[in-house]
């Protein structure tokens, strides 16, 4: 069988506000292939990464989103969301989490200020009303 792949930007979709990226250590396509489509939205990117794989993609990643594009990235550790400092520290985690896969949350601080706004701006209608 032959499979046809597109990129992301390809498609040319506008108003992109989350990507799940779950792609089993392809990660690195993935988000070249959507470059445009990144900086043009800048949306909440959600990365599952595998531990354990043959490519840890961790400093790319990293690179690609906290550098290029200012993101800031989080996950979940023991039940709190926690800032993930940097991509060698992206890497440990994984490392660290044995057999199992960890979610990355990147967010881009123009989208966290857009959020803090709407729920404060939601919540003093709410109380005035």
């Amino acid at each position: 069988y032959q499979i046809e792949m597109k990129t992301l930007d390809s498609f040319g979709f506008s108003n992109i506000g989350f990507i799940k990226i779950d792609t089993e250590g392809n990660e690195m396509p993935i988000l070249i292939g959507a470059k445009k489509s990144i900086k043009a939205n800048l949306p909440t990117i959600m990365i599952e990464v595998l531990a354990n794989t043959p490519v840890d993609n961790s400093e790319f990643i990293w690179e690609f989103l906290y550098e290029k594009f200012g993101y800031n990235c989080v996950h979940l550790e023991e039940g709190k969301l926690v800032n993930t400092p940097n991509g060698q520290y992206l890497g440990k985690i994984t490392k660290r989490s044995g057999d199992r896969s960890f979610n990355y949350i990147f967010i881009h601080p123009t989208k966290l200020i857009e959020l803090f706004t709407t729920h404060h701006l939601q919540g003093e209608e709410s109380v005035q009303n």
